[in-house]
């Protein structure tokens, strides 16, 4: 088996046997890999395993076999790319970053590179990771709204005094009510248009939005998602981030 070195972004960490875990990563080189980690949750004399450096969001730089016809992969070594001041510690940053990386878990399916996915989720992380408070609550809607253009069914931004409703299914701002009830009123529909226009998520803190509004918008993205995304089931994290998100 061959060696390679890449840098990857722990999604999703579960545990596997009596003391091993599979770990699910968005590799730059390799797109989306499993990995198996043997004795992961094994503590050494100081109480330390290497589960800790798998949890979600995690940017690590690591040492692989890479076999493209097994399923499963394994880790040399690894270490951090990045070492984080509040996702792992603080509630509110750390349930951004598991909606991020549970999205990411239901969206990506293939073992491909792609660069420009990877530079964004990698840099969108780090900006999380380091947001003031109004910047970090806009996050999620930001990250979701963005990502889909990532994915290949971006939302149109044609928002206009003649198209104020989004239209969940077909992606657009459209002129009337659709027949169905999966569309944002005019002024949510303003807020989603604003987030489209921002390039980059430290300006986030320029669009006031409430907590209403962006529970709204976020279970609106859910139906976005689950309409594009074959086989997407809903987020688990969602809930969870809809009750602390001030």
């Amino acid at each position: 088996m061959q060696l390679h070195n890449t840098s990857a972004i722990v999604l999703r960490t579960i545990p596997y046997g009596d003391t091993s875990i599979i770990v699910t990563a968005l590799t730059e080189k390799f797109g989306l890999q499993l990995y198996i980690v043997k004795g992961a949750r094994k503590t050494n004399s100081k109480g330390k395993s290497l589960a800790q450096y798998f949890q979600p969001t995690a940017q690590l730089d690591m040492v692989v076999y890479n076999q493209p016809s097994k399923n499963f992969q394994f880790i040399k070594e690894v270490k951090w790319q990045v070492i984080y001041q509040n996702i792992l510690e603080k509630v509110l940053y750390n349930a951004v970053a598991i909606y991020m990386a549970e999205l990411l878990f239901k969206c990506i399916k293939e073992a491909e590179e792609n660069q420009e996915l990877y530079d964004f989720v990698r840099d969108n992380i780090r900006i999380l990771d380091t947001a003031e408070t109004q910047t970090l609550i806009n996050m999620p809607v930001y990250f979701a709204l963005h990502l889909a253009e990532y994915l290949g069914f971006r939302i149109e931004d044609n928002f206009d005094e003649a198209h104020q409703v989004l239209d969940w299914h077909s992606g657009t701002f459209i002129e009337e009510l659709p027949s169905h009830s999966n569309y944002l009123p005019a002024d949510l529909s303003f807020y989603v248009s604003e987030f489209l226009k921002s390039n980059n998520p430290i300006t986030l803190y320029r669009i006031k939005t409430n907590r209403t509004d962006r529970q709204q918008i976020l279970l609106g993205l859910e139906v976005f998602y689950k309409h594009h995304v074959p086989d997407f089931t809903s987020l688990k994290s969602l809930s969870i981030l809809m009750q602390i998100l001030d």
